[in-house]
Protein backbone atom coordinates (compact mmCIF):
# COMPACT_ATOMS: atom_id res chain seq x y z
CA UNK A 1 0.00 0.00 0.00
CA UNK A 2 0.96 3.24 -0.89
CA UNK A 3 2.45 5.62 2.32
CA UNK A 4 -0.82 8.32 2.45
CA UNK A 5 -0.16 11.88 1.04
CA UNK A 6 1.31 14.47 3.51
CA UNK A 7 0.19 17.63 3.00
CA UNK A 8 2.89 20.06 3.89
CA UNK A 9 1.61 23.75 3.91
CA UNK A 10 4.45 25.90 5.03
CA UNK A 11 2.39 29.16 4.98
CA UNK A 12 -0.67 28.26 7.19
CA UNK A 13 -3.71 30.39 6.91
CA UNK A 14 -4.20 32.64 9.84
CA UNK A 15 -6.55 34.69 11.69
CA UNK A 16 -4.81 37.37 9.52
CA UNK A 17 -5.75 36.58 6.30
CA UNK A 18 -9.24 36.71 7.05
CA UNK A 19 -9.14 40.27 8.34
CA UNK A 20 -9.13 43.68 6.11
CA UNK A 21 -5.66 44.61 6.97
CA UNK A 22 -4.76 41.08 5.56
CA UNK A 23 -6.79 41.14 2.70
CA UNK A 24 -4.63 44.70 2.23
CA UNK A 25 -1.33 43.30 2.59
CA UNK A 26 -2.32 40.66 0.22
CA UNK A 27 -3.52 42.43 -2.80
CA UNK A 28 -0.48 44.34 -1.62
CA UNK A 29 1.92 42.08 -2.16
CA UNK A 30 0.28 41.14 -5.72
CA UNK A 31 0.09 44.10 -6.94
CA UNK A 32 3.76 45.08 -5.55
CA UNK A 33 5.15 42.02 -7.86
CA UNK A 34 3.37 43.39 -11.11
CA UNK A 35 5.25 46.87 -9.83
CA UNK A 36 8.60 45.20 -9.92
CA UNK A 37 7.97 43.31 -12.62
CA UNK A 38 6.70 46.16 -14.80
CA UNK A 39 10.05 48.20 -13.37
CA UNK A 40 12.46 45.42 -14.42
CA UNK A 41 10.14 45.94 -17.91
CA UNK A 42 11.25 49.39 -17.94
CA UNK A 43 14.73 49.30 -16.77
CA UNK A 44 15.82 46.65 -19.66
CA UNK A 45 14.25 48.51 -21.93
CA UNK A 46 16.23 51.52 -20.67
CA UNK A 47 18.86 49.95 -21.02
CA UNK A 48 18.21 48.64 -24.26
CA UNK A 49 17.71 51.89 -25.50
CA UNK A 50 20.69 53.16 -24.45
CA UNK A 51 22.67 50.66 -26.99
CA UNK A 52 20.37 52.11 -29.15
CA UNK A 53 21.30 55.70 -28.60
CA UNK A 54 25.27 54.71 -27.77
CA UNK A 55 25.30 53.58 -31.67
CA UNK A 56 23.80 56.41 -33.04
CA UNK A 57 26.52 58.57 -30.92
CA UNK A 58 28.95 56.80 -32.52
CA UNK A 59 27.56 57.37 -35.85
CA UNK A 60 26.92 60.88 -34.65
CA UNK A 61 30.93 61.12 -33.52
CA UNK A 62 31.90 59.47 -37.27
CA UNK A 63 29.93 61.50 -39.32
CA UNK A 64 31.30 64.66 -37.29
CA UNK A 65 35.03 63.52 -37.90
CA UNK A 66 34.70 63.07 -41.32
CA UNK A 67 32.97 66.73 -41.77
CA UNK A 68 35.51 67.80 -39.74
CA UNK A 69 38.25 66.27 -42.69
CA UNK A 70 36.13 67.99 -45.08
CA UNK A 71 36.57 71.49 -43.41
CA UNK A 72 39.88 70.96 -42.75
CA UNK A 73 40.81 70.43 -46.25
CA UNK A 74 39.29 73.66 -47.27
CA UNK A 75 41.43 74.96 -44.98
CA UNK A 76 43.73 75.93 -47.83
CA UNK A 77 41.65 77.40 -50.45
CA UNK A 78 39.84 79.58 -47.42
CA UNK A 79 43.49 80.80 -46.99
CA UNK A 80 44.32 81.29 -50.35
CA UNK A 81 40.47 83.02 -51.24
CA UNK A 82 41.44 85.86 -47.95
CA UNK A 83 44.75 86.42 -49.77
CA UNK A 84 42.79 87.19 -53.19
CA UNK A 85 40.29 89.04 -51.28
CA UNK A 86 43.01 91.27 -49.51
CA UNK A 87 44.55 91.58 -52.25
CA UNK A 88 41.19 92.60 -54.51
CA UNK A 89 40.57 95.18 -51.83
CA UNK A 90 44.32 96.64 -52.04
CA UNK A 91 43.70 96.74 -56.17
CA UNK A 92 40.62 98.54 -55.44
CA UNK A 93 41.92 100.80 -53.46
CA UNK A 94 45.15 102.02 -56.13
CA UNK A 95 41.94 102.60 -58.43
CA UNK A 96 40.29 104.77 -56.62
CA UNK A 97 43.45 106.76 -55.91
CA UNK A 98 44.19 106.95 -59.54
CA UNK A 99 40.63 107.55 -60.43
CA UNK A 100 41.15 110.80 -58.06
CA UNK A 101 44.39 111.30 -59.49
CA UNK A 102 43.23 111.38 -63.09
CA UNK A 103 40.22 113.88 -62.35
CA UNK A 104 42.51 116.17 -60.55
CA UNK A 105 45.07 116.49 -63.29
CA UNK A 106 41.88 116.59 -65.48
CA UNK A 107 40.14 119.23 -63.56
CA UNK A 108 43.89 120.93 -63.65
CA UNK A 109 44.46 120.85 -67.30
CA UNK A 110 40.57 122.23 -67.67
CA UNK A 111 41.38 125.83 -66.00
CA UNK A 112 45.07 125.70 -66.58
CA UNK A 113 45.22 129.18 -68.85
CA UNK A 114 47.89 129.10 -71.87
CA UNK A 115 49.73 131.95 -70.68
CA UNK A 116 50.92 130.04 -67.75
CA UNK A 117 53.23 127.25 -67.95
CA UNK A 118 53.63 124.65 -64.80
CA UNK A 119 58.09 123.80 -63.60
CA UNK A 120 56.69 121.50 -60.97
CA UNK A 121 53.77 119.80 -60.16
CA UNK A 122 53.50 117.55 -57.08
CA UNK A 123 50.47 115.12 -56.34
CA UNK A 124 49.19 113.13 -53.86
CA UNK A 125 45.96 111.45 -52.87
CA UNK A 126 45.30 114.78 -50.25
CA UNK A 127 46.72 117.51 -51.88
CA UNK A 128 49.08 118.92 -54.81
CA UNK A 129 51.92 121.56 -55.23
CA UNK A 130 51.93 123.59 -58.10
CA UNK A 131 54.97 125.50 -59.15
CA UNK A 132 55.18 127.59 -62.45
CA UNK A 133 55.32 130.89 -64.01
CA UNK A 134 52.92 133.14 -65.99
CA UNK A 135 53.01 135.82 -68.62
CA UNK A 136 50.81 138.22 -66.48
CA UNK A 137 48.74 138.84 -63.46
CA UNK A 138 45.52 137.87 -65.30
CA UNK A 139 46.70 134.29 -66.00
CA UNK A 140 47.85 133.46 -62.45
CA UNK A 141 44.41 135.16 -61.06
CA UNK A 142 42.47 132.99 -63.40
CA UNK A 143 44.27 129.83 -62.58
CA UNK A 144 43.61 130.59 -58.87
CA UNK A 145 39.82 131.54 -59.96
CA UNK A 146 39.48 128.36 -62.21
CA UNK A 147 40.90 126.34 -59.28
CA UNK A 148 38.46 127.74 -56.72
CA UNK A 149 35.55 127.40 -59.11
CA UNK A 150 36.15 123.39 -59.96
CA UNK A 151 34.56 120.89 -57.11
CA UNK A 152 37.81 118.90 -56.62
CA UNK A 153 39.42 121.44 -55.21
CA UNK A 154 39.95 123.22 -51.99
CA UNK A 155 41.55 125.56 -49.99
CA UNK A 156 43.66 127.23 -52.45
CA UNK A 157 46.84 128.76 -51.20
CA UNK A 158 49.51 130.94 -52.78
CA UNK A 159 52.34 130.32 -51.14
CA UNK A 160 54.72 132.84 -52.98
CA UNK A 161 54.56 135.48 -56.56
CA UNK A 162 58.04 136.73 -57.95
CA UNK A 163 58.96 138.84 -61.01
CA UNK A 164 62.38 138.63 -62.47
CA UNK A 165 62.52 141.80 -62.90
CA UNK A 166 62.62 144.15 -65.36
CA UNK A 167 64.99 141.84 -67.44
CA UNK A 168 62.12 138.75 -67.14
CA UNK A 169 58.59 140.38 -67.15
CA UNK A 170 57.34 136.44 -65.67
CA UNK A 171 55.80 135.94 -62.99
CA UNK A 172 56.76 132.90 -60.86
CA UNK A 173 54.55 131.60 -58.59
CA UNK A 174 53.98 128.61 -56.04
CA UNK A 175 50.64 127.55 -54.81
CA UNK A 176 48.93 124.56 -52.96
CA UNK A 177 45.81 122.91 -53.10
CA UNK A 178 44.11 120.11 -51.24
CA UNK A 179 41.82 117.81 -53.10
CA UNK A 180 38.61 116.52 -52.27
CA UNK A 181 37.41 113.24 -52.05
CA UNK A 182 34.82 111.34 -53.26
CA UNK A 183 31.40 112.39 -51.02
CA UNK A 184 33.50 115.27 -49.15
CA UNK A 185 32.03 118.48 -49.20
CA UNK A 186 34.08 121.56 -50.40
CA UNK A 187 34.92 124.07 -47.16
CA UNK A 188 33.54 127.86 -47.11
Amino acid sequence: MSAPKTNINLLPKNELEKTSLGKFFKWALTFGKYIVIVTQLIVIVAFLFRFKLDQDLDGLNERISQQQQVVSSYQDLEQEVRVLQDRLSALKDITNEQTLLSLSLGSLNQVMPLEVGLTSLTLNKSNFTLEGRSLSEVGLATLVYGLQNQPIFDNIVVRSVSTGGAKDPTLSFALNANIIKKGEKKSL
